[in-house]
């Protein structure tokens, strides 16, 4: 195994990274509160209320917010992380990563 040391993060590559990650998670997360609001519109609409399309349609944009919310935050997360990160391992020194050579 070899030892290397991470002393730097590229701050763009992990903002990129970040919105990637994040992205997908907002995906998830905007289609479990769209099937929320499909379903509460349903059972609204279905009991009599004036206010069932409301739930429809905040589903829909859950389906198309979410996402790009959580990626707008998953890119300036990445930024700030990496960029912490650097300062800090310009003085402790970094994290020491290990490496088979297969």
């Amino acid at each position: 195994m070899q030892m290397k040391t991470l002393k730097k993060i590229g701050v763009l590559s992990a903002g990129k990274m970040g919105a990637g990650v994040f992205g997908a998670m907002g995906v998830i997360i905007g289609v479990i509160y769209a099937a929320i609001g499909f379903v509460a519109g349903g059972v609204a609409m279905a009991g009599g209320e004036e206010g069932g399309m409301l739930g429809f349609a905040l589903g829909a944009g859950a389906i198309i917010l979410m996402p790009l919310i959580y990626i707008v935050l998953g890119f300036l997360y990445g930024l700030f992380v990496s960029f912490v990160f650097n300062l800090v391992a310009g003085h402790l020194g970094g994290v020491e990563l290990w490496f088979d050579e297969d």
